[in-house]
């Protein structure tokens, strides 16, 4: 084969990849919306990453669904984890995602309770399901009190939804030294402290991507949850994942 023929049969290629893998459409923020913010997380500035948002706003965390199974996705996430980030512990065990009531008031107590019932009424079981969870050493260090750490849980999909599918969320912190500031006005005021706030960049992301690509992952999908509370017992996202199961299942069969 000449070389010129191997050159357009192997972009070919990469283009019928591109199209097989759903290919997702992030939003970010603008970098003079985040700096204009008092107190603002410096990381992302300092090493140029981009801060993923919710029409304009940060969140805190996502949630992906891959129509994979469970075991495959836990193996295989965890390689291309280790590849960006380092050796880290990961624990796999049975989790009941459900709020502890007796912490909330009896007005949302009862809306928590209404939000069970309909997840058992629609087979979303998120009472006792496997996981697989670890914690990344830190990254993106700029001084040692400068750094990100990201939390990602692996659940297993047929156990919440009796699909065989994935969920997969990622949560990263990051933690500085910063002004503290007046809870008002935030105003700063002359003492300083530690600061961490929540976050997912596009550093993240490419974890997410590298994965795709790696299992050629086709069907999927990704939420927000808008918690950092029990994430996946948030009723609208619960809700919305059960829905796209429904219809990745009826699109595979």
């Amino acid at each position: 084969m000449s070389r010129l023929r191997y050159i357009v049969v192997v972009i070919i290629l990469g283009m019928l990849m591109c199209l097989d893998m759903q290919v997702f459409a992030y939003e970010f923020m603008d970098e003079a919306a985040f700096t204009k913010r008092a107190g603002y997380d410096p990381i992302p500035i300092k090493k140029g990453e981009k801060v993923l948002a919710f029409e304009g706003y940060q969140v805190g965390s996502i949630v992906f669904l891959f129509m994979a199974p469970y075991e495959q996705v836990v193996k295989e996430l965890k390689g291309v984890a280790t590849e960006q980030f380092g050796e880290f512990p990961i624990i796999e065990k049975r989790v009941n995602e459900e709020p502890i009531l007796k912490s909330y008031s009896e007005e949302l107590t009862n809306m928590i309770i209404a939000s069970l019932t309909k997840f058992r009424a629609l087979n979303i079981n998120i009472e006792d399901f496997r996981e697989n969870r670890f914690t990344t050493k830190p990254y993106n260090v700029i001084d040692k009190k400068t750094y990100s750490v990201l939390l990602v849980r692996i659940a297993n999909g047929y156990d919440i939804f009796g699909v065989e599918c994935t969920l997969v969320l990622l949560r990263r912190t990051d933690t500085w030294v910063d002004w503290y500031r007046e809870f008002h006005t935030n105003i700063p005021i002359p003492w300083r402290g530690p600061a961490d706030t929540s976050l997912v960049t596009n550093t993240e992301i490419n974890l997410i991507e590298k994965l795709k690509a790696k299992m050629n992952i086709r069907d999927s999908a990704y939420f927000f949850p808008f918690t950092e509370y029990s994430p996946l017992a948030a009723k609208r996202m619960m809700l919305q994942i059960r829905e796209t199961v429904d219809k990745l299942k009826e699109k595979g069969n």
